[in-house]
C-alpha cells in the first residue's frame, strides 16, 4: 500500500477496496440468505463445528454492505460544488468528493443505515432487558427453529457490532472542530470485537468469541465484520486519522508499515505458537517465552528497518535541500551582482558553504598562452589550504591537464572520488601522467562505477580497496577503472583531521613541508592532496552559447561518491554563468551603443541647428544683394543675364525654405513645448484657420468627427494636422479636394485618419516619403521641400506614437498615425462636441 501511496494513487486505490469490501459483505449475506432460503446446509454452516450465521444477521449484512456502497464509496450524481468545480478552494479530487458527499448524503443509504442501527437495538433490547422483540425469528422462522439444525440466534455481540456500524454510517461525515470522525472511532471499536471473536475461532477459545453463556458469534459473521470495517476506512480515506496514515510523510510511512505488523505478527505468531504447544513440541512457560522474544526481535527489526528508511530519506532529503539552495543562491547572486567580478567569489563562496566543501575556483582560458589560469578562488583559510590555493594560482593548464583541463578538453563535468583516480573523457581518453604512484602501505584500484549500485567493492583496507572514478557525459555517469596505487588513508594522519574554520572538516594543524614540483598540474594525485586532507575533486564547464568560457572546479574533505542530480545543478549553474557572461556582455554593448546613439543625435542636432543658424544669416545677404542688382540693373542688363538672376533668386529663396525646414525638424525634439491636456477640436481648427487661404483657392471641402481631448504637445499637433491636411489640398487631382478627418478608440491608443481624394501614392514609396527631402514630384509639378512628412513622422513619434498610409495610385489616401490614450478609469476621454461634422467650404468664384 505505501507504493501505491507514495504514487499518489493511494487514496483511489483504498476506496476501491472499499468498493470491493462493501461488495464482499453484500455476497456473504446473499449467500446465508440463499442458503436458508434453500436448505443448503454448506451456505448455512462455513465449518461443520461453528455456529451458524442467522438469516435476519445475514440480510442486516446485505443491508449494511449496501449502505455502505451508497453512503462511503458509491460518487453522488449531484454536480460538485462550484469551489471542488473551478478549483477556487484548491481542493483536489478527493476532497471535491468528500465536499460533494456532505453537501447531499444519499437517502436510500441513510434509510439502510437506520434500518441496521434499529435492529441493532431491538436485539440488544431483548437480550439486555428481556423485552420481546424476536427479530431472529423475521425471516424463516421455521427453519431457524426447525429439528436438526442447531439452534441459531443472533449473537450479542453480534447485536453490538451491527449497532455501532449503524451509527458509523449515520456519523459517517460528520467531524468534530479538531479533526476528529467518530465514525471512525466506532468502527475501531468493532473491528476490536470482531477480531477477539476471529481470533476466539482460530486458538479454539470461545469464550472470546461470545458474551457470558450466550450464543457466539459464528465465523463467518466476524469475517464479514472484518471486511466491512475495513471498507469503512477506506471510504474516506482523507480524514480523520486515515489522514495521517494515508499522507505523505514519514509519519503516515511508518504507520503503513508498523500498523499492518503490529496486527499480523502477534497473531500468527500466537497461533504457531498455539499449535507447536498443541503438538508437544514445548510446554506453556517456553511457548510465552518464545512468544516474547520472538515479538521483540520482530519488532526490533521493524523499526530499525523503519528508522534506516526513514535516516535515508532524510539524508536525501537534505542533499536535495542543499541543491535546491545552490541553485537559488546562484540565481539570487547573478541577478544582483553588477558584473562577473563581483559575482564569482560570491557564488564560489555560496556553493562551498552549502556543499560543505573547502575549496572552490574557476579556471578561464588565457589569451596569450591558450591556457587555463585560476583567475577566482575561495577556500577555508587554513595555512595547507591558503599554500594550496596560492599553489594553484601560479598554475597554467593544457587542455586535458587536470582535471580542470579535461573538463575543459572534453566540455563535459567530471569528477574524482578520491584521490589517484583517473577519469576517462566521454569524447577522448586522457590519462594522467602521474598514473601510477608506489607506497609502502596500500595498492588501491579504481573499479566500473555504475550509478545503479553506487557502494564500491572494499577488500582488506591494507591489502587492495577499489575507489571508483566518474566519468561524466552529460547527465549520464559511466565510470572506467584502471589500476592505480595511492597512499592509504590510514597514512594521511587521520588523527589530525578535525573540524576546521566555519565547520569544515579537515586538517587544522599544517604539514609539516610543503614541496611543489614543477609540474605538478595534478595536485590530488600527489602525496599533497592527502596531506592537506584533500580526497575529492569535481569541474564543470561554464559556456557561453557554443563558446567555451571556463571551468569551476571543487575539492573535497571526504571521498564522495558522484551524484548525478548535483552535477546536474552544478551543469546548470555553469549554464547560469555563462547566461550571465553573455547578458553582462550583451547590456555593455547595448549601453555603449545608446551612449553613441545621443551622442550622435546630439551633434546631429547641434550640427542642424548650428548649420542652419549660420547658413541663414550669408544666404540672406545673397538674397538681398541679387535683388538690389535686379532693382538697380533692370534696365542696363540684357535678357539672359536677367533671367540668370531671375535663377539665382529663385535658388536663394528655395535654399531658405530648406533651411527653415531643416531648422524646424531639428527643433521637434530640443524645442518642444511639455505635453498637458490638448483639445483636438482646438488643434484641428488653428491647422484650418491656418490653411484657409489654400483652401478658398481649391474650393476643397474638409470634415471631421468628434475628436479626443489627449496630452500632447498642442503646438506640434497643430503643425501635424496643418502638414497632413495641406499635403491633402497640394496634390488633388481634377476635382476639388474632399477632406475627411477621423478619430477612433482602440484599446489603449487612438487612431487619427486623414483621407482625400487626391492623386493618391503608389505602395512601393510608401516608406520613401517619410525620409527627410525625399520628393516624388518636381518642383514645377508640386512646389515644396520634401519634409513636412518627415517632420510629422518625428512629431507623433515623440508622442509615442507611429504613422502609416493607405493608397492606392489614382483614387487618393488616407493618412493615420497613432497617439497613447489614458487608461478609462482616468476621466473622460473626449470632449462633449455635439457637431460630429465640420466642412471648411470655399465660396463659389
Amino acid at each position: 500500500m505505501n507504493v501505491f501511496l507514495s504514487q499518489g494513487g493511494g487514496r483511489h486505490w483504498l476506496m476501491a477496496l472499499a468498493r470491493l469490501a462493501a461488495g464482499f459483505v453484500v455476497a456473504v449475506g446473499c449467500a446465508v440468505v440463499l442458503g436458508w432460503a434453500l436448505s443448503v446446509r454448506p451456505l448455512i454452516l462455513l465449518l461443520p463445528t461453528v455456529v451458524a450465521m442467522n438469516p435476519v444477521t445475514a440480510a442486516t449484512f446485505v443491508l449494511a454492505g449496501i449502505a455502505l456502497w451508497r453512503l462511503g464509496v458509491r460518487i453522488p450524481r449531484r454536480e460538485p460544488t462550484r469551489s471542488a468545480r473551478h478549483g477556487s478552494m484548491g481542493l483536489n479530487a478527493d476532497e471535491a468528493v468528500r465536499d460533494s458527499a456532505r453537501q447531499r448524503p444519499d437517502r436510500v443509504g441513510v434509510a439502510l443505515a437506520v434500518i441496521v442501527t434499529v435492529m441493532a437495538t431491538l436485539k440488544l433490547a431483548n437480550c439486555l432487558f428481556g423485552l420481546p422483540f424476536q427479530v431472529d425469528y423475521l425471516l424463516f422462522p421455521g427453519k431457524v427453529a426447525a429439528p436438526g439444525l442447531p439452534l441459531n440466534e443472533m449473537a450479542p455481540n453480534t447485536a453490538f457490532v451491527f449497532f455501532l456500524c449503524g451509527l458509523a454510517l449515520l456519523l459517517l461525515d460528520k467531524e468534530t472542530k479538531h479533526g476528529l470522525r467518530p465514525a471512525q472511532q466506532l468502527i475501531l471499536a468493532a473491528a476490536l470485537i470482531s477480531l477477539v471473536a476471529f481470533l476466539g475461532y482460530a486458538y479454539r477459545m470461545l469464550v472470546f468469541s461470545r458474551v457470558g453463556h450466550a450464543l457466539p458469534m459464528s465465523l463467518d459473521s466476524a469475517i464479514a465484520f472484518l471486511a466491512f470495517c475495513f471498507g469503512f476506512l477506506g471510504a474516506r480515506p482523507e480524514s480523520g486519522f486515515m489522514k495521517v496514515i494515508t499522507s505523505h510523510t514519514p509519519g503516515g510511512s511508518i504507520a503503513r508499515r508498523l500498523l499492518p505488523m503490529a496486527v499480523l505478527v502477534p497473531c500468527l505468531l500466537g497461533a504457531l505458537l498455539l499449535a507447536c504447544e498443541q503438538a508437544n513440541y514445548f510446554g506453556r512457560e517456553l511457548g510465552v517465552s518464545i512468544f516474547a522474544v520472538s515479538s521483540t526481535v520482530i519488532f526490533t527489526g521493524l523499526i530499525w528497518w523503519n528508522a534506516r528508511l526513514l535516516y535515508l530519506a532524510d539524508l536525501e532529503r537534505g542533499r536535495a535541500e542543499r541543491r535546491l539552495a545552490v541553485q537559488h543562491t546562484t540565481t539570487q547572486i547573478l541577478a544582483d551582482a553588477k558584473n562577473l567580478d563581483d559575482a564569482m567569489p560570491r557564488i564560489l563562496q555560496a556553493i562551498c558553504e552549502t556543499m560543505g566543501w573547502p575549496l572552490g575556483a574557476v579556471w578561464t582560458n588565457g589569451q596569450q598562452d591558450k591556457a587555463l589560469h585560476c583567475t577566482k578562488e575561495w577556500h577555508v583559510h587554513t595555512a595547507a589550504l591558503d599554500q594550496f590555493a596560492e599553489e594553484c594560482r601560479k598554475l597554467a593548464l593544457s587542455g586535458g591537464e587536470g582535471l580542470a583541463g579535461r573538463a575543459w578538453e572534453t566540455e563535459q563535468p567530471a569528477w574524482v572520488q578520491s584521490p589517484k583516480s583517473k577519469v576517462q573523457s566521454p569524447k577522448s581518453e586522457v590519462q594522467s601522467p602521474k598514473s601510477e604512484v608506489q607506497t609502502p602501505k596500500s595498492k588501491v584500484q579504481s573499479p566500473v562505477f555504475e550509478p545503479q549500485n553506487p557502494k564500491p567493492e572494499i577488500r582488506n583496507p591494507k591489502s587492495e580497496v577499489e575507489h571508483p572514478t566518474l566519468n561524466v557525459q552529460r547527465s549520464t555517469f559511466n565510470v572506467q577503472s584502471p589500476g592505480l596505487e595511492v597512499q592509504s588513508p590510514e597514512s594521511a594522519d587521520p588523527t589530525s583531521r578535525g573540524y576546521g574554520a566555519a565547520g569544515y572538516r579537515g586538517r587544522t594543524d599544517d604539514p609539516p613541508s610543503l614541496r611543489f614540483g614543477a609540474a605538478s598540474h595534478e595536485l590530488l594525485t600527489t602525496d599533497y592532496g592527502l596531506r592537506t586532507g584533500l580526497h575529492g575533486e569535481l569541474a564543470f564547464p561554464i559556456h557561453l552559447g557554443h563558446e567555451k568560457f571556463g571551468v569551476l572546479e571543487f575539492f573535497t574533505y571526504e571521498a564522495e561518491r558522484p551524484d548525478e542530480p548535483l552535477m546536474e545543478v552544478l551543469t546548470g549553474v555553469g549554464s547560469q554563468i555563462g547566461q550571465f557572461v553573455e547578458r553582462t556582455r550583451a547590456e555593455a554593448q547595448l549601453r555603449q551603443a545608446s551612449t553613441d546613439l545621443q551622442r550622435s543625435n546630439t551633434d546631429l542636432q547641434q550640427f542642424a541647428y548650428v548649420a542652419s543658424h549660420d547658413l541663414f544669416e550669408p544666404l540672406r545677404m545673397v538674397a538681398s544683394y541679387l535683388q538690389l542688382l535686379t532693382d538697380r540693373s533692370r534696365d542696363k542688363l540684357d535678357k539672359p543675364s536677367q533671367e540668370f538672376i531671375g535663377f539665382a533668386m529663385d535658388g536663394a529663396r528655395r535654399m531658405q525654405a530648406l533651411i527653415k525646414d531643416l531648422l524646424a525638424y531639428a527643433r521637434v525634439d530640443t524645442r518642444g513645448s511639455p505635453f498637458e491636456r490638448t483639445d483636438f477640436e482646438e488643434v484641428f481648427q488653428a491647422a484650418i484657420s491656418n490653411l484657409q487661404i489654400a483652401i478658398e483657392e481649391t474650393k476643397a471641402a474638409v470634415a471631421h468627427e468628434p475628436l479626443p481631448t489627449l496630452v500632447a504637445d498642442r503646438v506640434q499637433m497643430t503643425q501635424v494636422f496643418q502638414n497632413l491636411i495641406g499635403n491633402a489640398i497640394k496634390f488633388h487631382g481634377s476635382e476639388p479636394p474632399r477632406i475627411e478627418i477621423g478619430a477612433r478608440r482602440e484599446k489603449e491608443e487612438w487612431i487619427f485618419s486623414v483621407h482625400d481624394n487626391g492623386i493618391g501614392i503608389d505602395p512601393k514609396n510608401f516608406e520613401r516619403i517619410f525620409a527627410i527631402f525625399q520628393r516624388l514630384h518636381t518642383r514645377r509639378e508640386y512646389p515644396g521641400t520634401g519634409i513636412g512628412l518627415s517632420i510629422c513622422k518625428k512629431i507623433v513619434e515623440r508622442h509615442g506614437g507611429r504613422i502609416w498610409l493607405e493608397s492606392v495610385l489614382g483614387k487618393g489616401a488616407t493618412f493615420y498615425f497613432s497617439l497613447p490614450g489614458e487608461k478609462e478609469d482616468d476621466g473622460p476621454l473626449t470632449t462633449d462636441h455635439k457637431t460630429t461634422d465640420h466642412a471648411a467650404l470655399t465660396k463659389d468664384h
